[in-house]
């Protein structure tokens, strides 16, 4: 990938503003479509075309823990109500096997775990104890269902190669943009604003929790 779209932070920043005022989009919404525009601009101006392999039906990447911040997953959770209630509930009923096994994954594990093992250790272990599993909204013919507002893990993570191996494999990036790191940043900030922690967790984790608060 030869060149990008030319575009400073303040520049970035300021363009998330303007479509928050001008589009009445909330925080995360504008910081998506900003990185989403510029990202769009950037492949067009490509010779030869779009050199990225990520295409719908290819979902290598989603066969992992996909997390979401808490101020993104207020809006995934938005989007998923908006949907027509049969597709809701095709969803949860894909969803549901995994929610219950994300669950007694937990359960088993906690009384297991080594007593001084750090959280980066336990997020490590919980990677690649998920690796292969797909992510709740992955449908059938291997298409995300909440496309529009997948979070920044899905939206940061691209490949000029179709993806056939878990590490090492060429042409795999994260952060392929600068305005990932940006848009990422500033989504992380905001969430620390709303007195909330600058991480991030699984979706299975935030689709047990919405299913407690059911029962």
């Amino acid at each position: 990938m030869s060149e990008i779209i030319t575009v400073t932070m303040d520049e970035f920043e300021a363009e998330v503003r303007h479509l928050m005022e001008e589009d009445s989009l909330t925080f995360v919404r504008a910081v998506w479509a900003v990185m989403d525009d510029l990202t769009d601009a950037t492949l067009r101006s490509q010779e030869g075309g779009n050199p990225l392999a990520c295409r719908s039906g290819c979902s290598f990447c989603c066969y992992q823990p996909v997390t979401a911040t808490a101020i993104e997953w207020e809006e995934i959770k938005r989007y998923f109500r908006s949907l027509p209630r049969l597709e809701r509930r095709e969803i949860l009923a894909r969803a549901r096997p995994w929610v219950i096994a994300w669950r007694k994954y937990h359960e088993e594990k906690a009384p297991h775990a080594p007593r001084r093992s750090s959280p980066a250790a336990d997020q490590i272990r919980l990677h690649l104890d998920w690796r292969g599993k797909p992510c709740p909204f992955l449908s059938k013919q291997g298409a995300c269902s909440i496309y529009p507002v997948r979070p920044m893990d899905c939206r940061t993570m691209t490949s000029t190669v179709t993806c056939t191996i878990w590490d090492g494999q060429e042409g795999i990036k994260r952060f392929r943009f600068p305005w990932e790191l940006w848009g990422n940043q500033m989504v992380l900030e905001e969430q620390e604003r709303k007195g909330g922690r600058m991480e991030v967790t699984p979706l299975l984790h935030w689709l047990h929790l919405l299913d407690a608060e059911k029962k």
